[in-house]
């Protein structure tokens, strides 16, 4: 997170340096927006680690699904955010944005809903808690944007650019945990923080109804390829048998990899300075 605000204030402080520098020659343009962000793709691929998948061999098949099945997913949810931009000509543009997704990521709901029912069904239901869905999704990133302006401050655009996508799963995340005092067992099944590289994007317009305020509407195409660690830490009458003996949650679970695709509808107002 201070990484990426740091990245937000080195890139805001760099357009601003830019505006002052010439400011006869560029507009500069504060855009506060919301949205919805709608995922059309999310990672498919499971490895697993060979610990796991050696001490999972003989586990019932609700729970073979849970760590070899694409267990996360990703809900749609609200998107809101701001962008500084500066247009150095009429035509040409760059702006650096920022944009919270208050998406949820969720379990698969067959399979969870399978595991739920096995541990019921075998009398272990009391002792598991499932946490099924949660978490939240960040964004910054830089964009070159090209306009065609056209009379009555109408301006349509297109944009591209590349940033960062960071998802927040732990500890708000989807989770399954299981404790029994009295066989001195647990386990603590949760997928972990990460983030990746991410290219955007897309087009819109703005209207300018004054000689400062205007009006902005666009879609954005986001594409990454993040990787999910589910981390877990379980433990049998005393014993730690999948990671370190440290009784923490160590990196021992399944990886879910691959591409990730959302898009991104937001409206908003621009103050042009």
């Amino acid at each position: 997170m201070k990484r990426i605000l740091g990245k937000a204030v080195v890139w805001s402080a760099a357009l601003l340096v830019l505006a002052v520098g010439a400011r006869a020659q560029v507009n500069v343009e504060i855009t506060a927006f919301g949205g919805y962000n709608l995922n059309l793709g999310f990672p498919q691929t499971i490895t697993l680690s060979s610990q796991l998948a050696t001490e999972s061999s003989g586990w019932y098949t609700e729970w073979q699904n849970f760590i070899n099945h694409p267990m996360l997913e990703q809900a749609g949810g609200a998107a809101f955010g701001g962008r500084l931009a500066v247009q150095i000509t009429p035509m040409i543009g760059i702006e650096a944005s920022f944009e919270y997704g208050a998406v949820q990521f969720r379990y698969n709901v067959a399979d969870i809903a399978a595991l739920q029912n096995k541990m019921e069904a075998v009398g272990w239901g009391p002792y598991f808690t499932f946490v099924t869905s949660g978490g939240h999704m960040m964004r910054i990133y830089g964009n070159v944007v090209l306009n065609f302006p056209v009379p009555g401050g109408f301006t349509p655009y297109i944009t591209g650019g590349i940033g960062t996508t960071s998802f927040t799963l732990y500890p708000s995340g989807p989770s399954v945990s299981m404790s029994r005092s009295a066989w001195d067992s647990s386990d603590d099944w949760h997928y972990v923080d990460t983030s990746a590289l991410t290219f955007n994007a897309g087009g819109g317009f703005k209207y300018l109804f004054g000689p400062m305020v205007g009006i902005r509407v666009d879609a954005r195409v986001f594409l990454g390829s993040p990787k999910f660690d589910q981390y877990v830490a379980s433990k049998e009458f005393g014993d730690w048998y999948i990671g370190p003996g440290t009784g923490s949650a160590q990196p021992g679970g399944s990886t879910q990899s691959g591409s990730h695709t959302d898009v991104v509808l937001n409206a908003g107002i621009f103050i042009r300075l």
